[in-house]
């Protein structure tokens, strides 16, 4: 019964706020209190109802999570941008490219093109408007890298939250790691329990080992040289850079962007 409703019992009048705010007007207790009694003890003492009914505690646990344990979602392709994962075909594939077009009155193209994360390989799709793409949901977890079994062996991460190590595979990783020294966090990107991949910074700072000495009097401006940094990533480096000097490196590129100290 909504607040502030006024209930009419013969020349008595019943005014309430609330359930817990009850007032009398022109009558006396003695006289009201009978059929006043009983009608609260009907109508008006009563809980409110929940909007909803709590779940036991062993219900709430042996419930699934919906990001936990459903790792992908059905998004229209209209609604897919690039950098986003999608599954097909029982591999995982980044969006590289992503064209919308509406020639004129006809209907909208949609071109996608990915690639795969376990293979490599490229492919590209024309879609319509309605159709429906699984988007794969990943996670993001800071790793630490601390070294690599053996010259060709495989790389020894550990998850900086849980201390767990894992290992990721030279084919895996690619290039990547020639951006990563020892002792430095990355991400992992993780597909479930399953890694699909490492996103590093845009920049990253390494140490120069090996690199020829330039040439005493050539200032000439714009010439480089090669230059070895210390996981073995070769840049290319101004002359008038030397062993030990620390320098910045686009990881998309691999351009020298500038010393660092």
């Amino acid at each position: 019964m909504p607040a502030g409703t006024k209930l009419d019992l013969g020349q008595s009048c019943i005014r309430f706020k609330n359930l817990e705010d009850l007032s009398l007007d022109g009558i006396d207790e003695a006289s009201a209190r009978a059929p006043l009694a009983a009608y609260v003890e009907r109508y008006l003492v009563v809980r409110p109802r929940p909007l909803f009914r709590p779940r036991p505690a062993a219900a709430i646990v042996a419930a699934p999570r919906t990001f936990e344990t459903s790792q992908n979602m059905g998004v229209r392709a209209t609604e897919i941008r690039k950098g986003q994962v999608i599954q097909m075909n029982g591999d995982l594939w980044v969006v590289t490219e992503y064209e919308h077009k509406t020639p004129g009155n006809l209907r909208a193209i949609i071109n996608v093109k990915t690639k795969s994360l376990t293979t490599g390989s490229t492919s590209a799709m024309r879609l319509g408007s309605s159709d429906v793409l699984e988007v794969a949901y990943l996670d993001r977890k800071k790793a630490e890298y601390l070294y690599r079994e053996g010259a060709a062996g495989n790389y020894i991460f550990m998850d900086v939250e849980s201390y767990e190590q894992f290992e990721l595979s030279v084919d895996f990783v690619g290039e990547k790691m020639g951006y990563v020294r020892e002792n430095t966090q990355v991400e992992v990107v993780f597909h479930g329990s399953t890694p699909v991949g490492v996103e590093l910074p845009p920049q990253v700072v390494l140490q120069v080992k090996e690199t020829e000495n330039a040439v005493k009097g050539n200032t000439t401006s714009g010439v480089k040289k090669d230059a070895t940094l210390e996981t073995g990533l070769k840049i290319k480096v101004p002359i008038h850079i030397s062993v030990g000097d620390q320098v910045k490196v686009a990881t998309e590129t691999g351009e020298f962007q500038g010393r660092a100290n």
